[in-house]
């Protein structure tokens, strides 16, 4: 993450999750998004965490467990069973 100021606007990138502080409770939230579910609705995972530098940490592990569970679940799709699912369309 860069440092925004007052002059620049900050955008995240695509899967990159969030930090932010909840002033009500005093922790820190992580969210990482790991793409839809079923229904077709975002899947979001969220932990908490006391401080900035631990949240940062679980970032950066739910990124790591993300990625690979994505690699996992990949279904590997035959060019001609491609052509046979759009063709019956």
């Amino acid at each position: 993450m860069q440092n925004a100021t007052s002059d620049t606007i900050y955008k995240r990138e695509y899967g990159e999750g969030s930090i932010r502080y909840k002033k009500k409770s005093g922790k820190w939230e992580v969210r990482v998004s790991n793409g839809l579910k079923g229904d077709g609705k975002r899947d979001r995972r969220s932990k908490s965490a006391k401080t900035e530098a631990e949240a940062k940490r679980i970032l950066k592990q739910m990124i790591k467990e993300r990625d690979a569970s994505i690699n996992r679940n990949a279904q590997t799709t035959t060019l001609e069973d491609y052509f046979d699912k759009f063709l019956k369309k």
